[in-house]
């Protein structure tokens, strides 16, 4: 059997595993994976469907929105801000998907995740051989702790990184065409898209490559009309969906000194860990700017630029804005950045740094402890009932 074989079925148990393992607490309901609250169950404007677990002491998480989004694509029983129905991609596949049955949906949400993460770690790893990099880095990518926490949340990123992943793959096929609109799925999955494709058309100014920068180009058009049909159809705010998305942000690196700061106050014990799960990704940072500055080769490549970016959005990030879920935000917005830093070192045709594998390592082995072994525990109890 092929290496690269091998390395997907291994990636596909260990998933089957983790998600029914973390199932099994809830009677295997799929519906668990939304983490629907019962502090926002009155954002349904009628009977909840049967069979729905909801969740009495958490506040919920992003994927209550997509399940609402998902449930009724065009908006008309619920109420869902205009700030999620820009990223209206995941949720329309799981309607599509879900056959107009919404019993259906939270299998959906799941599956479309699961399929992602496998058919993205299929299409790394043929990117890894075109750069005849060491395979083995597919199980990092496929392993982090962004994806740990996106799949049993029903989050949009592993479809988001499908689309980047074969947008690269496309790209380094030269199919310019076909790469700009697979970028535009993905900018239609996630806003942070924007980062990679502003990076991306950067280098290609420095460059000087005029003709490619115009079909680039496609992806942010195609952004903002959707922006302009959101904000019209539903303008809940006076500012647009994008626009509110950037308020979590502050200068660069101020987000890492408010997490130190952060440090120094007491805390509920429940918290605690959050912020300790949180420094390895921050060491993370400061070892991937040492790789880059000690590099003998200075020519400036498309993954440089959009690492940088990637780097700078993490060291951004408002600490203060993601008090409660610090650690499940910051891996899901550092994907990206796992996935640039490895594919740099592939193709600079280097070993990947050892202290970047402990450091997303420890991130997905600490986040798997927490909730599959501790999640019943006395600091991670959750109680729940059925619809």
């Amino acid at each position: 059997m092929k290496k690269a074989h091998q390395i997907l079925i291994g990636v596909g148990i260990f998933y089957v595993i983790y998600i029914l393992l973390f199932l099994a607490k809830f009677d295997f309901n799929p519906s668990a994976t939304i983490e629907l609250s019962k502090n926002y169950i009155h954002e349904y404007n009628g009977t909840l469907p049967p069979g729905l677990v909801v969740q009495i002491n958490k506040d919920g998480y992003d994927g209550h929105n997509y399940y609402m989004i998902a449930t009724d694509i065009f908006l008309n029983r619920i109420s869902s801000a205009s700030y999620w129905y820009q990223r209206v991609l995941y949720p329309a596949f799981a309607s599509v998907f879900a056959f107009g049955n919404i019993s259906l949906i939270p299998w959906t949400l799941l599956l479309i995740n699961f399929t992602a993460i496998l058919l993205g770690t299929y299409i790394f790893l043929r990117i890894l051989e075109g750069h005849k990099s060491n395979l083995d880095l597919a199980y990092l990518f496929a392993l982090n702790p962004g994806f740990l926490v996106c799949v049993i949340r029903d989050l949009c990123e592993p479809l988001m990184v499908l689309f980047i992943l074969l947008a690269i793959f496309s790209w380094e096929k030269k199919r310019h065409g076909l790469s700009s609109a697979l970028l535009a799925l993905a900018l239609l999955t996630k806003e942070i898209v924007l980062l990679i494709v502003c990076a991306l058309l950067v280098y290609l100014l420095i460059k000087r490559k005029f003709r490619e920068m115009a079909i680039y180009s496609l992806p942010l058009m195609i952004f903002l009309v959707w922006q302009l049909i959101v904000f019209i159809k539903l303008g809940d705010s006076s500012l647009p969906p994008v626009a509110q998305s950037i308020f979590g942000m502050g200068f660069p690196f101020l987000g890492v000194i408010e997490y130190f700061s952060l440090l120094r106050y007491p805390k509920d014990i429940k918290d605690i860990h959050v912020y300790y799960l949180t420094l390895p990704l921050l060491f993370f940072l400061v070892v991937q700017l040492y790789v880059i500055l000690r590099g003998k080769q200075k020519a400036i490549s498309a993954y440089l630029m959009i690492l940088l970016f990637q780097i700078l959005l993490i060291g951004c990030m408002d600490a203060r804005a993601h008090l409660i879920n610090q650690f499940n935000a910051l891996v899901r917005y550092a994907i990206p950045l796992f996935l640039f830093s490895i594919l740099y070192s592939a193709q600079r045709k280097e070993k990947y740094n050892i202290l970047l594998i402990v450091c997303m390592t420890l991130m997905s082995v600490c986040y798997f402890f927490e909730k599959i072994i501790l999640f019943k525990g006395p600091l991670f109890r959750v109680d729940y009932f059925v619809t």
